[in-house]
């Protein structure tokens, strides 16, 4: 996917999986069909670069955040413009819906995150408290809380009835870039400059583990649907994957040729879309990289190898095997 004209910021699935989003440096959003890895919806209007774009919970809207100090919210299917968020007073770099679609966050330079209510594009609450950049601020899954992570080195919780802060956590010298709850909102996952992300508990606020791997600043984090696994993009140009139960890490995405700003998941797990400074978006099969080595060995066995298991006599000879020992069936055993 090639069409952006400047650095890629975001890349997001579709809820359905079918199509992607991405923002970018070259001031447009554009809508891509995943299948066909074809354009299906150009949005522009924004003044400056677009820092990050997301899909509204059905899928119908598109939400993007812009240096040019305004949220809005597109038609998805037509990439017409139908509201401005305006309020903010430095550039909007981070917008997501509610759960339940009708309000928007927005994290911004200015030191804030807002909450909007879509219907009437107004301004509902201004979460204060940061004392430097926010750059992300998402919902939880019940859409009770509201997670922000800050260059002031830290990560906040704010009641999203009340707007009321009730912690603050992973406070330190380094940036944090990115925050996420698990898709059950029992734990929290965080980016930072000091090139680790790190796994917390969404009650207490107790770290729960450190992923370390990347050699530079981590940008991004975000959980799979099953909430099992967690990708990570880093200004050292890979994607990796990590266990969240054993915070082990699964896999190492290379290819791009610039740092790496966002990763996501797809609905069903099964892909990971990562967006570059090497103006590209690119969609990973991670599937046989991440499953554990045992439902890996079962699945190959079932839908791949079939009744081709058990190796031939010059397969056998290969391997150092005399070739008038019965047959080794690889998948012998394996359920």
């Amino acid at each position: 996917m090639l069409s952006h004209q400047g650095e890629v910021e975001s890349a997001a699935f579709s809820p359905d999986g079918t199509h992607i989003v991405t923002a970018s440096m070259d001031q447009t959003v554009r809508v891509w069909d995943v299948e066909s890895a074809t354009e299906t919806a150009l949005l522009r209007g924004h003044t400056s670069p677009v820092i990050h774009a997301a899909f509204s919970p059905d899928g119908t809207r598109i939400v993007t955040a812009s240096l040019d100090r305004t949220a809005r919210i597109w038609n998805a299917a037509t990439g017409q413009e139908i509201a401005q968020l305006r309020g903010h007073t430095y550039g909007v770099v981070f917008a997501a819906f509610s759960p339940d679609g009708s309000r928007i966050l927005t994290a911004s330079w200015d030191g804030t995150a807002r909450l909007w209510e879509i219907a009437t594009a107004t301004e509902l609450a201004v979460l204060r408290g940061h004392k430097g950049p926010v750059r992300s601020a998402v919902f939880s899954p019940d859409g009770s809380r509201i997670l922000t992570a800050s260059w002031d080195g830290s990560a906040r919780v704010w009641e999203t009835a009340t707007g009321r802060e009730i912690a603050e956590f992973s406070r330190n010298t380094y940036r944090i870039h990115s925050a996420a709850f698990s898709p059950v909102g029992s734990l929290i996952a965080t980016a930072s400059s000091d090139q680790t992300a790190r796994i917390w508990n969404a009650t207490t606020f107790a770290e729960l583990a450190v992923l370390s791997g990347h050699d530079s600043a981590v940008f991004s984090v975000a959980f799979s649907p099953d909430g099992a696994r967690v990708v990570t993009a880093s200004d050292d140009k890979t994607v990796r994957i990590w266990d969240v139960a054993t915070s082990s890490e699964l896999a190492v995405l290379r290819g791009h040729e610039g740092e790496v700003y966002s990763g996501a998941f797809s609905p069903d797990g099964a892909r990971i879309i990562t967006a570059s400074s090497d103006k590209t978006t690119r969609i990973w099969d991670v599937h046989f990289t991440s499953i554990p080595i045992k439902d890996l060995l079962a699945e190959t066995c079932t839908k791949l190898l079939r009744s081709l298991a058990p190796l031939t006599r010059d397969e056998m000879r290969l391997i150092g095997e005399p070739d008038d020992k019965l047959p080794i069936d690889v998948c012998a055993g394996v359920e």
